[in-house]
């Protein structure tokens, strides 16, 4: 079954860029774990993987929220994730940082609709044209996403994603490097009890500065 859900994701995919690929690439399932998804490692091999989110709060580096996609690809999963967290607090952060492969257009939209600026780069810049040339169409919270992305202020903003790349080294130091269990429900349940001892050791050290 998982199988054929990857066949009519590439299928898809396929007819959205088959005059920029030229070709469709072979589909890959897991054979050992059915819910994960095989993708393509930094070395360049193919391994069952899970798509991990962890969202932060960088000063502190306190853990705010944990998601477990089978994608892989990080585009479309900043709306879950602000979901999740105004779900969990009741309110949804001033800005939200993240990398190019976060950045779809729907997403920065709605994220200022509900009072959160999206602070993402570009991931796709049409030749000849600068990278936040306004475009037809775009919204009241897009037009403004292109406007202050440029500017010294985003800039300065945008340096604070850079503490998270702690976050997640010092979650890797704490073994969370391979998963030893199979399904996205035991994948989630590792994520959140590495989340919950990271926070566990965070505030332990906020006590002992407040102190």
């Amino acid at each position: 079954m998982r199988l054929r859900e990857l066949e009519l994701e590439q299928e898809r995919r396929a007819k959205r860029d088959r005059e920029r690929a030229g070709k469709t690439k072979e589909v890959r399932a897991s054979s050992t774990d059915p819910e994960a998804r095989v993708m393509k490692m930094a070395g360049g091999g193919y391994r069952p993987a899970y798509n991990v989110q962890i969202a932060g709060e960088p000063d502190s580096q306190v853990i705010v929220g944990v998601a477990v996609a089978t994608g892989g690809t990080d585009f479309g999963q900043v709306r879950p994730m602000l979901e999740q967290i105004q779900a969990r607090y009741g309110r949804r952060p001033a800005f939200h940082l993240a990398d190019a492969g976060f950045c779809q257009h729907a997403d920065i939209e709605w994220a200022a609709a509900q009072g959160t600026l999206a602070l993402i780069p570009a991931s796709h810049v049409r030749d000849g044209q600068p990278a936040y040339a306004p475009q037809r169409g775009d919204g009241p919270g897009l037009a403004a996403w292109r406007r202050i992305m440029p500017t010294p202020a985003a800039r300065l903003l945008y340096g604070a994603r850079c503490r998270i790349e702690c976050l997640m080294a010092q979650m890797r130091q704490r073994g969370l490097r391979q998963f030893l269990v199979r399904g996205t429900a035991k994948v989630r349940c590792v994520v959140l009890w590495h989340a919950l001892a990271h926070n566990l050791l965070c505030a332990a050290r906020l006590r002992a500065q407040a102190a």
